[in-house]
C-alpha cells in the first residue's frame, strides 16, 4: 500500500509541475494540451509567424540586391552615352578656298564671318570684309542642289570652261556651276561685284574638290 501511494504522488507531482510549465507558455489558467486542436493552432501560429518574418527579410534583401545592379546597370550606360556625342564637322567649303588665297584673288582685306558646317551634303563659307558691314563672298556646295533653280532665273548668262555648266548672274551678283554631284555657286553680297573674282573662286573650289 505505501509503495502505491508513492507512486501516486509522484505521477501527481509530476502532472503538477507539467501543469505550471504549460502555464508559464501559454497563460494563467489550464494549459492546453499538445495533442488538442488548440494546442496544435497556437504552435502552427507561431510557424506561421516565423515564417512570415523570414520571407519579408528575404524580400528586403532582395530588393536592396535589386537596387544595386540597376545603379551599376547606368554607370555602365554612362560610355555608351558619351560615345554618341562626335565634335562638329568643320565647314567642307571652307576648306576647298582658304582665306588667304579669297583675299589674293580680289585684293580685299578680309576675315572669315559665318559658316555651316557640312549637314547632309550643304556646307556653306562666307569672307567678309575686316571693315565695315558684314556683307563679303558667300561660297557654298550643295550635293543635292538642281543647276536650274540658277539657270532659269532672269538674267543668267552661260558661262565656259567651268564645271559641266555655270551661269553668271549680274543681276543677284552670283556664278553657279553644275557638277558631277550637285552645284557650287559663289555670291556676292554687296559691291564690289566682279565676275574675273567668282570664275577664280569657283576654279579653286572645283580643283580643291577633285
Amino acid at each position: 500500500m505505501s509503495r502505491l501511494r508513492l507512486g501516486l504522488g509522484l505521477r501527481l507531482g509530476n502532472g503538477n509541475s507539467r501543469a505550471k510549465a504549460r502555464a508559464r507558455v501559454f497563460g494563467p489558467g489550464p494549459g492546453p494540451n499538445v495533442n488538442s486542436g488548440e494546442g496544435m493552432a497556437r504552435e502552427s501560429d507561431w510557424r506561421g509567424l516565423f515564417r512570415t518574418a523570414v520571407l519579408a527579410a528575404m524580400v528586403v534583401l532582395g530588393a536592396c540586391g535589386g537596387g544595386g545592379g540597376s545603379k551599376q546597370g547606368k554607370v555602365r550606360a554612362a560610355p555608351a552615352d558619351s560615345a554618341r556625342a562626335a565634335p562638329p564637322v568643320e565647314a567642307q567649303a571652307c576648306q576647298l578656298v582658304p582665306l588667304a588665297e579669297v583675299a589674293a584673288i580680289t585684293g580685299l582685306e578680309l576675315k572669315l564671318g559665318e559658316k555651316t558646317a557640312d549637314y547632309l551634303g550643304y556646307s556653306r563659307c562666307q569672307w567678309d570684309p575686316t571693315a565695315g558691314k558684314p556683307t563679303g563672298i558667300l561660297l557654298v556646295t550643295n550635293e543635292s542642289g538642281q543647276f536650274s533653280d540658277y539657270s532659269n532665273v532672269p538674267g543668267a548668262t552661260p558661262v565656259q570652261g567651268l564645271g559641266l555648266e555655270a551661269v553668271w548672274n549680274p543681276r543677284v551678283r552670283q556664278l553657279a556651276v553644275r557638277r558631277e554631284k550637285g552645284t557650287l555657286s559663289v555670291s556676292f553680297l554687296s559691291d564690289p561685284a566682279q565676275r574675273p573674282w567668282a570664275e577664280k573662286i569657283a576654279r579653286a573650289a572645283l580643283g580643291a574638290g577633285r
